[in-house]
């Protein structure tokens, strides 16, 4: 496979995450990673979407799976995040860190 299209720092960081925190679980929103559940395997969970949907962006892959209307919070090479629904695909937030701010305010 051509892995050109790869951010190097930005995949580099995401590692450092994986390998520190392997999957997130809080109030309710779990981010998928490693070396935690199977159904929050990152690699599985996006192995599986781009075989399922023929229009799945080939530069992303799964950050959450909401579990509801087939939204995916998807993350692409430079660490923006961006929403998912069968084939439409909306710009949310640069990086994780504005995300990660949104899911902590849904607790609140």
């Amino acid at each position: 496979e051509d892995y050109s299209w790869l951010n190097e720092e930005f995949i580099s960081r995401y590692i450092d995450y994986l390998r520190e925190f392997g999957v997130v679980n809080f109030f309710g929103t779990e981010w998928q990673g490693l070396n935690g559940p199977e159904y929050l395997n990152v690699v599985k969970s996006t192995l599986e979407a781009r075989e399922t949907y023929p229009d799945f962006p080939v530069n992303m892959f799964i950050l959450e799976d909401l579990g509801f209307d087939g939204i995916l919070i998807l993350l692409d090479t430079n660490g923006s995040v961006f929403e998912w629904q069968y084939g439409s695909c909306k710009k949310l937030y640069s990086n994780m860190s504005e995300y990660l701010k949104e899911c902590v305010a849904r607790k609140e």
